[in-house]
């Protein structure tokens, strides 16, 4: 099946897995992540810190405005809030 592109080592304390197992294994953790991983989540969990202006942006479209333009401005990071 394919995932995207996505590479995952999956460690499980049991002694033997089948393939099918596995495949289940992998298929739910696909799920799970690619449920999660979308701009809205990735803008809850993320501030913008503009340093050229000293101040800290929380809007989502002002975030995603900065990660577009990330690569031609000095001084803006990117802080996970967790």
């Amino acid at each position: 099946m394919n995932y995207g592109g996505r590479d995952l080592l999956v460690l499980s304390n049991k002694i033997s897995l089948t393939p099918q197992q596995l495949e289940k294994e992998v298929q739910s953790l696909h799920e799970l992540l690619y449920s999660t991983e979308n701009s809205g989540c990735f803008c809850m969990a993320t501030e913008v810190v503009n340093l050229n202006n000293y101040t800290i942006i929380r809007k989502r479209h002002l975030i995603e405005k900065a990660v577009r333009d990330m690569e031609t401005k000095p001084f803006i990071f990117l802080c996970n809030k967790n």
